[in-house]
């Protein structure tokens, strides 16, 4: 499978990645490309939301990618997030311990 990010400017400064298939080795260097891009973009945004709930699997180098990612974003005022990521991503993600650091919404436990 492959890795398509699609862009997708919102009007209050954000700017909203949409990720759909697998981010890995393979394909993590598009994704990377996709975040450089949009923070690069005139004008600057002032968020960057990555959409992560067409993607299928993450590896540790996909994981790597949007921490590395939210850090330079943040050295030049641009805040990034991560929303709305599917099962097997959102597990991956609080499994690694980087849901906190990729602006994830807490897990509620089941009552």
């Amino acid at each position: 499978m492959t890795l398509t990010v699609t862009a997708r400017p919102v009007h209050d400064g954000r700017v909203e990645l949409i990720a759909c298939g697998e981010i890995d080795y393979a394909t993590s260097a598009d994704l990377r490309a996709a975040i450089t891009l949009a923070a690069t973009a005139q004008p600057t945004p002032t968020r960057i939301a990555v959409d992560l709930s067409a993607v299928a699997l993450i590896d540790s180098t996909g994981i790597g990618t949007l921490v590395v990612g939210r850090r330079l974003c943040a050295q030049v005022g641009i805040e990034l997030t991560v929303g709305a990521p599917s099962v097997f991503c959102d597990r991956v993600l609080r499994a690694a311990g980087v849901e906190e650091v990729l602006g994830l919404p807490c897990e509620h436990p089941a009552t």
